[in-house]
């Protein structure tokens, strides 16, 4: 334990003591997957695992497989129980890529996520759906991207047998000072939940990158 004092003449003990929790908000925290592997009736298509929503919000909508933390469990477990509870998938091997944290992106309450990515051996990805998924199934996923002069436009295709998914995202280069940062929004997330056409956009990236 720290054996100093601060300016109030307070040693941590009596610091802790004394501090008050509620005197800041508290974000909620989540963990997001984005779970891949080559289809095996395709194995040139890369496949992403999504759950139906069977509850509010985005009731209906498909999602990364995930969900809330528990105060006793570190992100990285988290993130492997969800998918453990919503799709049945174990053992597998995941790493964590991106914080999402947009003030609206949930209407309950400020949530930020951190979002998990992996590659599944073809074949070796059975989900079966549970916990407060209605539905989990594998995806076939294609980025079509459009190169502009001052923005990339990407469309996200996905598709499950006679059910088809389309988002559309949109980066831009922005020049601060020295520093060149790039900026991806969501022009249109269709049926995807949340901010998920975001982070399956990021997933993507960072899977080309490995």
């Amino acid at each position: 334990m720290d054996g100093g004092k601060n300016a109030a003449g307070q040693t941590l003990e009596a610091f802790l003591a004394a501090y008050d929790p509620g005197r800041y908000d508290r974000p909620s925290v989540t963990v997001d997957v984005a779970l891949f592997t080559l289809l095996p009736e395709d194995p040139v298509r890369l496949g992403v695992l999504l759950i139906k929503r069977s509850d509010h919000p985005f009731i209906g909508m498909w999602a990364l497989p995930g969900g809330f933390i528990h105060m006793d469990e570190d992100l990285e477990e988290s993130a492997y129980r969800e998918l453990r509870e919503e799709t049945g998938v174990e053992d597998v091997t995941l790493n964590e890529f991106g914080v999402f944290g947009a003030p609206d992106r949930d209407p309950r309450t400020r949530v930020i996520t951190v979002a998990y990515f992996g590659l599944v051996p073809m074949g070796e990805l059975k989900p079966s759906a549970g916990d407060d998924a209605a539905d989990a199934r594998l995806f076939s996923i294609r980025a079509f991207v459009e190169r502009g002069k001052d923005a990339d436009r990407a469309m996200l295709a996905l598709q499950n047998g006679g059910t088809y998914l389309r988002a559309l995202l949109r980066t831009q280069q922005a020049r601060k000072g020295r520093v060149t940062q790039e900026r991806t929004r969501i022009v249109d997330g269709g049926q995807l939940a949340s901010d998920h056409a975001l982070i399956l956009g990021k997933a993507l990236d960072r899977l080309r990158s490995m």
